[in-house]
């Protein structure tokens, strides 16, 4: 379309001309006065005249007109034809123009209609804001949300430029797994306290240990041991036996081959092979008692309570220890004497050249003789 002032194309989407800046919808078409010869008479038309005729196929409707596969797709540009100030005028007038959207109606009206009957509700309550509505004014920093509660919030920090972030979660990692491998050494051990009675203990303030001095020393295998003097000790089958004076508990100690670790990790398992060897288990726990870390068994047999304590003796050997008492219960104050006595013993590779000599026994023969030949002088 051309500007009906100038004569120059307009814009696409624009009736205002970028030349002369004139608006073509507001301008009236112009009308064309054709003057009439006052001689010339009109012709007149009747009802049997016959309507002109169109002589459409005089016409070439295809003048100016290509094929379509010749189309290179390019879109024309009215501004081609302009000169370069006129382009640029025609840029100025595009930006003061102002495109002013109307807003679509999102949802529906909806008709509110009072009844004049005077059933409508009447509000009588009214609302305060929160503030001084005397026209003085508060700090709005001081006004906190009613019911609102504060939250704990933990600021994480996001690194800075010396430092970057994925430094500080690699270092966090290491510290978290550091952590955790320390609480696994240091809190890994399940110690049970236990809940035997104390009543009619067997153990009184005379209680003695291998710290309080006065120690005899012997050696049985080859493991050096001290008992207090105030108990009585012996030994029996490669073991040490340890009594007191009032003659109310009894300790037997003997060292094996074999690994603590092994014991506690099969707990289950040495249980049942105790109940398959006779023997009733009433519990089964692990205790630590004079800085001796004890794996205990808690058993009856033919109506004797045995207490069975196994403890690290080193060099891949364990403690081996059994308590009976005169009054039949599971008495943790004699554990603890024991315990003491297998913590305060030592290792010899060796064991003394005496004790490796056999004792050859000839008191009964000798005995024996003796009365043979009381009775042959008698008879004679």
């Amino acid at each position: 379309m051309n500007c009906r002032n100038c004569g120059k194309p307009l814009t696409i989407n624009s009736s205002i001309c970028p030349v002369c800046g004139i608006d073509n919808d507001s301008m009236q078409e112009e009308t064309l006065f054709v003057e009439l010869d006052g001689d010339d008479e009109e012709p007149k038309i009747t009802e049997n005249m016959a309507p002109p005729t169109l002589n459409v196929h005089d016409e070439n409707l295809t003048s100016g007109t290509g094929e379509l596969s010749n189309d290179t797709g390019e879109t024309y540009d009215p501004l081609e034809t302009y000169t370069e100030e006129e382009k640029e005028h025609a840029r100025e007038l595009e930006e003061q123009s102002v495109d002013i959207a109307i807003p679509s109606v999102q949802t529906p009206v909806d008709n509110v209609v009072v009844p004049k009957d005077g059933s409508a509700p009447e509000v009588v309550q009214s609302v305060e804001t929160v503030g001084n509505t005397e026209g003085t004014t508060n700090n709005n920093a001081n006004l906190e949300a009613v019911g609102k509660k504060k939250k704990f919030k933990i600021a994480i920090p996001h690194g800075s430029k010396n430092v970057p972030k994925m430094l500080m979660y690699i270092v966090a990692f290491v510290f978290l797994v550091v952590g955790i491998l320390l609480g696994k050494a240091f809190f890994s051990k399940n110690y049970c306290a236990t809940s035997t009675p104390r009543s009619n203990k067997v153990v009184s303030s005379k209680t003695k240990f291998v710290n309080d001095g006065k120690n005899n020393v012997t050696n049985v295998g080859s493991y050096t041991y001290k008992i207090p003097e105030s108990y009585i000790y012996d030994k029996k089958d490669n073991g040490l036996l340890i009594y007191n004076e009032e003659d109310t508990f009894r300790v037997f100690i003997r060292t094996d081959l074999g690994v603590f670790t092994d014991l506690t990790g099969a707990k289950n398992s040495v249980r049942e092979t105790l109940k398959e060897n006779g023997l009733i288990v009433n519990g089964v726990k692990e205790l630590n008692t004079k800085d001796v870390e004890l794996l205990i068994y808690e058993t009856s047999t033919k109506s004797v309570n045995r207490m069975i304590a196994f403890a690290d003796a080193g060099n891949n050997r364990i403690f081996y220890c059994e308590i009976v008492t005169s009054n039949n219960n599971y008495d943790y104050d004699v554990l603890a004497i024991a315990a003491d006595i297998m913590k305060n013993a030592t290792f010899a590779e060796v064991a003394t050249n005496m004790e490796n000599i056999d004792i050859f026994d000839i008191s009964k023969v000798a005995i024996k003789a003796a009365g043979e030949y009381k009775n042959f002088i008698s008879n004679n």
